[in-house]
């Protein structure tokens, strides 16, 4: 239970937040004076979608179904269309789910700890998490995607506490959720799923009551996703639920193959591909203008797997760099763009030195007392740790699979690392306290 002065503080934290989240958008509009700096390329490709939606009833873009985007993130979207003000409702709803992420994070300390000053102290480390709130300023998936991992997140780790199948069914179905803003999410239930039964808290032989959590929990997320791929191959014959990694394979992981061979710059060669101009891609391959979207989306995932064939090396070297820039990347150049900080000037470069260096230090204590954490607890002695960690490791490793590193990638993982570090500061400085006497 929580004291008075613990509810404080953590209301306090909330509070925290939200002026922290609402402050950054509100700097970077006034130092830019244009809404577009809260944008990027991929911004219309769910605005379009989503007007589409609000006109026609059809997911669609220019009449043709859309099926590189999931419809998650365009819904949201659809609030601030409606009012005339995309960026300023889509902005306030974003810092809004950012702080409900932070008492997400408060209520997953709880239950993994059943200690409300580590969970108060969880929500406080996420609340300044310098990645975490400069996402909440850009038209983005991240945020939204976060919240919906982390209340899923929330609900499997109450289940492997209670063994209520109830809890399993929800988790499966916010993960869902999260899938449909964010295709990335639609392979990782399978490895938790694994994870419950190998570390089940009740043995090591399976049973009827081992297997029902895992079942349900599987269960609910196929029960939502199907119905997508269903329309999906109704609509456009392609039989998956998104064909953005069928895209990935061809422009990101493809192009920086080659970029690496030719030693061309990775930018070049997407634009030389196409990747931001149909004109530049239907040149190169006019007999595709009469393909159909699933042909197209089928080309280029045998394109991308064949580049991957015949430079194993390449591409095992390009996942390495991938996997440790999106560990180490902080969020400093975020603040950057949104500040339009300019290194080159003296001003700017120790403006960016500091943010760098700043965020590099934060993000070196989470990993350290999340560390200290895992390590204390151990992910073979508790199912609860050892799913946070699988969760972790996957989002590395889709990172990685893309041949192609950002921070925003190691996004989703923030809020488990911020709960697993709040019980490692107090455990390393226990064991700082006895070593010192």
């Amino acid at each position: 239970m929580m004291t008075r002065d613990e509810k404080g503080t953590l209301v306090w934290i909330l509070a925290a937040a939200f002026a922290i989240r609402a402050a950054i958008p509100l700097i970077a509009y006034g130092i830019a004076g244009d809404v577009a700096v809260f944008h990027n390329p991929d911004t219309m490709e769910y605005v379009l979608p989503a007007k589409s939606l609000l006109n026609g009833g059809s997911y669609a873009v220019d009449g043709v179904p859309e099926i590189v985007r999931t419809p998650g993130y365009s819904l949201l979207l659809v609030p601030g269309i409606l009012l005339g003000h995309l960026e300023l409702v889509t902005i306030l709803l974003q810092v809004t789910a950012g702080v409900f992420t932070v008492f997400l994070v408060y209520k997953l300390g709880m239950v993994l700890w059943q200690d409300a000053r580590v969970a108060v102290t969880a929500a406080a480390l996420y609340a300044v998490e310098p990645l975490a709130i400069t996402y909440a300023s850009f038209l983005f998936t991240e945020t939204f995607f976060t919240t919906f991992l982390t209340a899923g997140g929330l609900f499997l780790v109450r289940n492997l506490t209670t063994g209520r199948t109830r809890d399993a069914a929800i988790a499966g179905g916010l993960l869902a959720a999260a899938a449909y803003v964010r295709p990335i999410a639609m392979f990782l239930p399978f490895p938790i799923a694994c994870a419950m039964i190998l570390f089940d808290p009740r043995g090591k032989r399976l049973s009827r009551r081992s297997l029902a959590q895992p079942i349900a929990f599987l269960a609910v997320f196929v029960i939502l996703v199907v119905p997508w791929q269903v329309r999906n191959y109704v609509h456009t014959g392609y039989f998956g639920f998104s064909a953005i990694s069928d895209h990935n394979l061809h422009f990101s992981t493809q192009a920086a193959i080659l970029a690496h061979e030719t030693g061309v710059p990775f930018l070049t060669v997407q634009e030389r591909m196409g990747f931001t101009d149909p004109d530049v891609y239907f040149g190169l391959h006019p007999e595709q203008r009469e393909w159909s979207q699933a042909e197209i989306a089928q080309w280029r995932k045998r394109e991308g797997i064949n580049a991957i064939l015949q430079y194993p090396r390449t591409y095992v070297l390009l996942a390495l760099e991938a996997a440790v820039w999106a560990i180490r990347d902080t969020a400093a150049s975020g603040y950057i763009t949104l500040f339009a900080v300019d290194p080159s000037s003296s001003w700017g470069s120790i403006a960016s030195m500091t943010l760098k260096g700043a965020c590099a230090v934060l993000l070196l204590g989470y990993y350290f007392f999340a560390g200290v954490a895992v390590v204390y607890r151990g992910i073979f002695r508790d199912a609860r740790i050892a799913c946070m960690v699988v969760v972790c490791a996957y989002f590395i490793l889709t990172a990685a699979a893309t041949g192609i590193g950002f921070a925003r990638f190691r996004l989703p993982i923030m809020p488990i690392l911020c709960a697993l570090a709040a019980y490692g500061i107090p455990v390393a400085m226990e064991r700082m306290r006895r070593a010192s006497r």
